[in-house]
This record gives structure tokens, sequence and C-alpha cells, in this order.
């Protein structure tokens, strides 16, 4: 068969000193070595004899396992044509001998110190080489180094810079002079009309109105400080269930005497002394976690006053607020806020609700990342794990929950903040606040959404008035209520409530139900313009086309009722003009012929105060 061999051989005898069988080669070197020459043969034979054999022949160098060092070299001189340089190898080794080449055809140098001049400019390489004596291999080590002989640059004298000088030149020709004309006539005109007596100001200017009852000093309130009118709103009785179940005390860690049970027992044992001990009980505490992204939110004003009907129902209950996303937590004790552990320092033994839809939570790319939670980043869910009892009310109706309501349930049982829910919450508080027990996603929509009929929020066009009247599902008082408020400029919670309290009046004359209810708050609220404390223009002028003149008329008067109650707060105060303002064209609007308030919406006009 076919085979490979490996020859180690003497290359100036041709003597085989090692020979080896075998498709690679792995070889070390044992002394004595012999001659340092060598030839590496690889041969390969076929089959049959006749065969030839192929042979691969590489000549090899052996030299000594270890070569001397060579360490730096210094150049003690500068490389100019005709200088001396000297060349100095530091750290040279005994027993080895060092021999410069300095690249310009002249003999070679021995030491580690010598000197050499060149007469030329050029780069020039200069080797050295060192050469370990008395070694039976050769021993030599080699270094090159580049040197570049130049002649010294000629530098020039330093001399003060002298600054040239400008000389003017003045050529004009016709158009110059005219423009020159032009301009000495300008000025005659001016002095002439400076130094002309002055008229005396029209009438006109004497007939201003007074500014000074529209001023708006730098003064508080800057806002106008509208009556509450929260007294007003129809609570349901599901809130005062609510408010019951929450003031249920839990268990301590401390034992007492149980007096009357120990009593009981030592008489029925005929005297003997009997003691019974029980657990301690404490009232339990609630921290309540409400999304507050404005000072005209009505949803977060809703959720207030959800919070203070709970306290002042001796709930224990401490109330922080957050900007759409829980990272910063604030309230009147804590106005400059808390960090995420702060808050979890202080109120770590708390249960905790958040009010809000925690939407800003939501992070599509964690998918299926991080377990529980899985549209969830993984602090957000480390930081609301912290606490053992936890749960969600949402602003969000049920029939508008979608894959984000789905992803918030697997961390908090979620329940939606209308009468309806809040009586699924109780009984789900009944129950321990267990966590655990939350239904399925699936099955708990279905159960909420049983004998429900409330609107669908999502895509929804709110710039449309149709479409805001489809999302009111045929409740023409709803939808004038909303329509009514078009008849301020800018959304304020009082004045939706003292609007909806006198709607409330009216409609409860033929209507057993209320209209000032919290359903129709909380629906109203899902209004984003509500939430924003704005209304586009646009929306709001269509908003009066729809909005019967008998309910304009009772909203217009009941503005005109809050802004007399607040007359004497916003006197002298920044809020004064837009009280000025707004009251006068409520008034202008309720009685267009009243020359009193044409007298004053004039003035406005005059003043620059209406557009």
């Amino acid at each position: 068969s076919a085979s490979l061999r490996w020859e180690l051989a003497d290359a100036r005898t041709g003597k085989v000193e090692y020979k080896l069988e075998s498709f690679d080669l792995q070889l070390v070197l044992s002394p004595p070595v012999g001659a340092a020459e060598k030839e590496l043969r690889l041969i390969y034979e076929g089959e049959l004899s006749a065969d030839t054999a192929i042979v691969v022949a590489k000549q090899l160098q052996v030299t000594c396992p270890s070569p001397p060092a060579i360490d730096e070299v210094v150049i003690n001189a500068e490389a100019l044509p005709g200088n001396v340089v000297v060349f100095e190898l530091n750290n040279p080794e005994k027993n080895v001998e060092y021999t410069w080449d300095f690249g310009d055809g002249s003999g070679p140098a021995k030491g580690s110190k010598t000197f050499h001049r060149y007469e030329a400019s050029d780069l020039y390489l200069v080797r050295l080489k060192a050469e370990r004596m008395g070694e039976d291999l050769p021993c030599i080590s080699t270094k090159n180094i580049n040197l570049n002989v130049a002649a010294q640059a000629l530098a020039l004298p330093a001399l003060q810079l002298k600054k040239d000088g400008v000389k003017p030149v003045v050529s004009l020709g016709a158009t110059a002079w005219i423009a020159l004309a032009l301009l000495a006539l300008g000025m005659v005109l001016f002095f002439v009309r400076q130094h002309r007596p002055q008229e005396p100001e029209e009438v006109a200017d004497a007939a201003l109105p007074d500014a000074r009852p529209y001023a708006a000093p730098d003064r508080p309130p800057y806002f106008i400080p509208f009556r509450s009118n929260e007294h007003f709103i129809r609570v349901p009785r599901e809130l005062y269930r609510l408010a019951d179940v929450l003031r249920i005390r839990q268990e301590g860690l401390r034992r007492e005497l149980d007096v009357d049970t120990s009593l009981k027992r030592t008489i029925n044992e005929g005297g003997f002394p009997h003691l019974v001990t029980k657990l301690s009980t404490l009232p339990t505490d609630y921290l309540i976690l409400i999304d507050k992204s404005g000072r005209d939110n009505h949803l977060s004003r809703l959720y207030g006053f959800l919070a203070d009907f709970l306290r002042e129902r001796e709930v224990h209950a401490e109330v922080f607020y957050y900007d759409t996303k829980p990272i910063r937590f604030w309230n009147d004790r804590q106005p400059k806020g808390l960090s995420r552990i702060q808050l979890w320092r202080m109120h770590q033994q708390h249960r905790l609700i958040v009010m809000g839809d925690l939407h800003a939570l939501l992070d599509p790319h964690s998918l299926r990342q991080n377990g529980v939670g899985t549209l969830l980043k993984k602090e957000d869910l480390e930081f609301f794990s912290q606490w053992k009892y936890r749960i969600l009310l949402t602003p969000q109706p049920v029939v508008s929950w979608t894959w984000k309501e789905g992803a918030l349930h697997e961390l908090f049982p979620v329940f939606p903040c209308d009468s309806e829910g809040l009586a699924e919450f109780a009984k789900f508080m009944e129950r321990d606040f267990l966590n655990e027990d939350q239904p399925v996603y699936a099955s708990w929509c279905e159960r909420l959404l049983e004998n429900r009929q409330e609107s669908d929020t999502n895509y929804i066009n709110w710039r449309q008035a149709q479409e805001c009247e489809q999302y009111f599902g045929g409740n023409g008082d709803l939808f004038q209520w909303f329509c009514a408020l078009a008849v301020y400029p800018r959304p304020e919670w009082p004045i939706t409530l003292a609007i909806g309290k006198a709607m409330d009046e009216e409609v409860s004359k033929w209507r057993n139900e209320g209209l000032l209810t919290l359903d129709n708050l909380l629906i109203l609220s899902r209004v984003p313009w509500l939430q924003k404390g704005e209304m586009p223009e646009r929306l709001r002028k269509e908003l009066l086309l729809f909005l019967h003149p008998e309910v304009e008329e009772i909203a217009r008067r009941a503005i005109t009722a809050e802004m007399e109650a607040v007359a004497s707060l916003v006197e002298g105060s920044h809020a004064n003009r837009e009280w000025q303002v707004n009251s006068t064209l409520q008034y202008f609007a309720l009685e267009p012929q009243n020359p009193e308030v044409l007298q004053k919406v004039q003035k406005l006009k005059a003043l620059g105060l209406l557009g």
C-alpha cells in the first residue's frame, strides 16, 4: 500500500539521522544534534515497486534554544551629514559578539558601542547582529534600525510683524452723489419735524375706559378658586359597602386576654380558672396611588373624590399622586416627592390600591422574557410585586379591555371603577384580598360583562360631535351635559359639577334617578379632552350647535352663580382679569340686550381683552 515517510538528514553529507512513517511529524531534537544545516524530506511511495517515489525536501537551520537578547539601541548624537553618530546598546551580554552594519557601504564595526560618520543625507538601515560565542549551534539575533540623516533646515530670523496701513480712497460717481443728496434731505426733514410744536392729543384717547378694574397683578390666586361642589355627587351604595369592608380590622402579632370568653369558661367549669387568649386586631392600612397628569384632569379629580370619601369614612389610607407612570410620588405632606425605594420603605406594610390604567408600564419589547407580567418591564414587576396585597382600579370600561388589561391582570386583580366594579372589589376584599384567588383573564372579563351596557372607548374620533354622541349611547341627558361644558372656554371640574347639579335639579322633576352620579361622571371623565383640561375650538362650536337652548341657559346661570360666589376671592389677584372676562361673556349670552352688560363688553373690546 502507499505510504508516507519522513527523513531528517545532514545537509552536507546526506546522512539520514531520523526516520518516521506517519502522516504528520512532531520532532524534538535533543543534543547533540550535529551539524546545524539539516534537510527535511517527505517521501511518498506507491503500491507497486515500479512507481516512482515522490520526494519533497526543505532546508532547515538548527539554532540554539536561547539566542542572545538585544535591548534598546541609544543614538547619542544628532544624525546630520558630517556629524559623528554614536550607537550604544543597553545591557549588553558577556561572551556575545556585536557586529554593526551602517547601511552606507562602509565596513562593519564590532562592539556594543561604536560610532560612525555619514557623508550624505538619506534614510539608512542600520543592522545589529549579536552572536553568542562557544556554542555548538549558531546562536544569532539581529535588529534593524531606520536612521534618517538629513541636513538641518535653515531657520528664518525672528522679525516683528508690522501691520499694513489702510489708505482711504474715495471715488464717487453720479449715483453716489444722488444717494448722499437724498440722505442729507432726509436728515433735514427729520430735524424739522422734531422741532415742530406738538399737536394736542385727540379727545378719543382720553375717552379710553379705566383698565384698573381689569388688572391682573402678580398676586394669588392665579386661577379662579371655584367651589368644590363634590358634596353634590350622588354616591352609590356600593361605595358605602366598600368603605365598610375596607374598615375591617386585621389580626396583629400580639396575643391578649379574652376576658369575656375566659369568664364564661371559668363559670362553666365550676370556678376553675380557664384563661383564653386571642390575637389583637389592628386597623388595615392602605396605600392609594392616583394618576394625576394635570390640574383640570377630570379623571384624577374623580379618583381623588373616591379616596377622600373612603378616608372620611375612617378608612386608614395614605394617598399619593403620580404623573402617567408611577416613578415619582407626591402629596401635600411630601410636595417634593418620593422615589420608589422611599415609598416602599415607608409603606411596605400597607395594602396597595392603584387608581389609573397603568398603560405606561406596558413594554411590547419585553414579551415572553420575564415570566409573570410578560409585557411589563423587569423593574416595574419587581417594584409592584413587593406588595403582597395589591389591586388596580382602571377607568377603562370592560368592553374596551384589550391585551393591555390582560397583561396587567397577571400582576394586579383589575377592576373597573364604576359602581358594579366597586361591588366586585368589595367581594374580593371580603376574601382577604388574596391575589391568588383571581380568575383567568378571559373568564373574568365574561363575568364582568354580564348585564353591562356601556360604550366602547376604542376607535372613537373625539374631535367630531356626532361620534361623541354615539359614545354616550343614546343617553340624551348625559350628552347634553357634555355639550353644556362647551359654554365655558376651558373644562373645569367644579364647573362640570355645577352644571350637572343644575341639570340634576331639572331632571329630577320628572325622573327618579339623578344625573350627577359617580357612574355618569366616570363616563364623562373618559373623554380625553376632559382629562387634558382643554377642548378643541372646532369641537366646542359643534357641541354648542347640539346644545338645547334650555340646557344652555341652565348651564350659563349655573356658571354665573359660581362666578359670583368667588367674586370677593379674586379681587386684586391675578385671576381677576379671567374672572371679569368670563363672567361678562356669560351675562352677555344670557342678556344680550342689557345696557349694563353691553357697556362691559365694549370696555373689554376697547382694552383688547376680547378678540
